[in-house]
């Protein structure tokens, strides 16, 4: 994604970097294959057991409904650990603080002695992610993911499919197409994308007025690729029907307490673009020397690489266990016009559902102060291009996770400790504390 410089008025309609939700984490490969796989034993500790095919009875693994052999699910849970070790970044970070590998490794190589087709082996592995704490987006590629991706595969524009291109060869692939309709019927992931699913499926943004403070709320639950445009104008237009009634605005409050992310460009067209004004925010992406960094980023000209060893001195505390090769610099330069309702305090509430682009946007605002946080620390990993793929050989199953590295201000890896308030609130208090501190300040 070209996102060095972003002139929001421009690149609304063309912007498509969304964030995925939930658990739905993308992941990427450099490639459709591993060369010479290391087998779960060299991985593991030298006495753990070998997942291998003697390890099946006929009857466990066979199925009228499947084409894979025994060997061939094997072969894909096996690339999928040869995935993690050489391209997840945080592979060896996660093992130094405590992830037992190796028992993680044979619980699944328990399961995989019950599965006999793709579906069985996507939720092996989703178990496993999430063992893993899904850490940095990592995931099965779902469903929803699947099919967005597949919309701009068939009906996006030139410059979407040219800007997507290193996760649209994966979508492309025939194997995994298969392996996608099997798991997710066309009929049902047609529908994620339809203007009928839309307005059923997706929750709306809620409004509230709070007199005694003269407080606008706007509860947000999702930041949906799909529903951008649903979504357009609903902020300028409560505001203007309170200003109608004769109320004043004094506080306007964005809560997203419940709101694990989704599109970047939700946020910046819905949120930030209503208030005008002029916004730079530069945020500094980290990358490691892996083949996937290379064929997602250094192969295609998306972004500006440089080399780490050329950085000024900076306060970010790198951990030996993460390897850095590359930094880029993205620029979001929001050129708005004059400010709108520039009067109002603006206040965003957080907690740890915020995740992904709701993060990005929750960095954006502490970063730049555009609104200032209430709550507790979120989850993080809100940075860079987005999660990436990678398939797997046999089944064609898409694994996604963050191949980009993002610090916060004060040095500590975002992933981990996501970002924290400017002012703190127990879990499910953190309206009533933007009111406390909206009223009488942060002592109170």
């Amino acid at each position: 994604m070209r996102i060095i410089s972003k002139v929001i008025n421009k690149i609304f309609l063309s912007l498509v970097n969304f964030i995925l939700v939930l658990n739905l984490f993308v992941s990427c490969s450099g490639q459709d294959t591993v060369e010479n796989p290391i087998e779960v034993s060299e991985i593991k500790s030298d006495n753990s057991n070998l997942v291998s095919e003697t390890d099946f009875a006929s009857d466990e693994i066979e199925s009228e409904a499947s084409e894979l052999s025994k060997q061939d699910l094997i072969d894909d849970y096996n690339q999928f650990w040869t995935i993690l070790k050489e391209n997840y970044p945080y592979y060896e970070y996660l093992a130094e603080k405590g992830m037992d590998y190796d028992g993680l490794m044979e619980t699944g190589a328990t399961q995989i002695k019950r599965i006999s087709d793709a579906p069985g082996l996507a939720f092996v592995l989703n178990q496993q992610c999430r063992q893993l704490g899904n850490f940095a987006h990592l995931a099965v590629v779902d469903g929803n993911t699947y099919s967005i991706y597949k919309n701009i595969l068939e009906n996006g524009t030139e410059e979407e499919k040219e800007n997507y291109e290193p996760w649209l060869k994966y979508i492309s692939d025939d194997v995994t197409a298969d392996t996608y309709e099997l798991m997710y019927p066309e009929s049902e992931t047609d529908s994620i994308n339809s203007t009928e699913s839309v307005e059923y499926d997706y929750p709306e943004i809620r409004t509230r007025y709070i007199e005694d403070c003269s407080m606008a709320v706007f509860i947000i639950s999702l930041f949906d690729y799909n529903i951008v445009d649903r979504d357009s104008g609903v902020v300028e237009d409560y505001i203007e029907e309170l200003y109608s009634e004769g109320k004043s605005v004094e506080n306007i409050v964005f809560d997203l307490t419940s709101c694990s992310g989704g599109a970047d460009n939700y946020w910046a067209q819905n949120i930030v673009k209503p208030f005008g004004g002029n916004w730079e925010w530069e945020d500094t992406v980290y990358f490691s020397d892996s083949e996937v960094v290379n064929d997602y980023f250094v192969k295609y000209d998306y972004i500006n690489l440089q080399d780490y060893d050329d950085l000024a001195e900076s306060n970010i505390k790198i951990d030996d266990s993460i390897n850095i090769k590359w930094y880029s610099e993205y620029v979001w330069n929001f050129q708005l016009g004059d400010e709108q309702y520039s009067d109002a305090r603006r206040w965003v509430l957080i907690n740890h559902n915020v995740y992904s682009s709701s993060e990005k946007f929750v960095r954006f605002c502490k970063e730049t102060g555009w609104a200032e946080l209430v709550g507790s620390n979120t989850t993080g990993d809100g940075s860079g291009p987005g999660p990436v793929f990678m398939k797997l050989d046999n089944t064609g199953l898409l694994i996604q996770f963050s191949a980009d590295i993002a610090f916060n201000d004060d040095g500590t890896l975002n992933a981990e400790y996501g970002t924290s308030p400017n002012y703190l609130s127990d879990l499910g208090e953190e309206l009533d504390r933007c009111i406390e501190v909206a009223k009488y300040g942060p002592q109170k």
